[in-house]
């Protein structure tokens, strides 16, 4: 998969604020990670476009999580197919919206960081 990323060598003169030496068009958010090898780019964009969800309980087309996100079009296509094959997006027509899987991913935060027992479930949450 081609990265649709223009990298710009920042000076050498670095301060304590510059934790890395590149940019990217996205802004400072992701560039503190660039150079490190063990930083996911894509996984940062699949988490990006879930999280382009909130305030969205009707969904979202492809062109509105692009600007959301500032992915392209292109990239957020694929990153919503491979999302919708692993069961964390569902597709009606051109809106996507979240599925119920996303919220596993509460429920493994609070099962490993809550005194208290976390469901082991979402089916108490879906609708009858």
């Amino acid at each position: 998969m081609s990265t649709e990323l223009t990298i710009v060598e920042r000076s050498t003169q670095s301060t304590s604020q510059n934790l890395s030496r590149y940019r990217t068009r996205w802004g400072s958010e992701l560039s503190a990670h660039e150079g490190n090898p063990d930083f996911v780019l894509s996984l940062a964009r699949g988490l990006r476009v879930i999280e382009s969800f909130e305030g969205h309980p009707g969904g979202m087309s492809i062109a509105d999580i692009s600007r959301s996100t500032a992915l392209s079009r292109a990239a957020v296509r694929r990153l919503l197919i491979t999302l919708e094959l692993l069961g964390y997006i569902e597709s009606t027509g051109r809106k996507y919206r979240l599925h119920n899987r996303v919220l596993q991913l509460g429920l493994s935060y609070l099962s490993a960081n809550s005194a208290a027992p976390a469901p082991r479930s979402t089916s108490f949450l879906l609708a009858p």
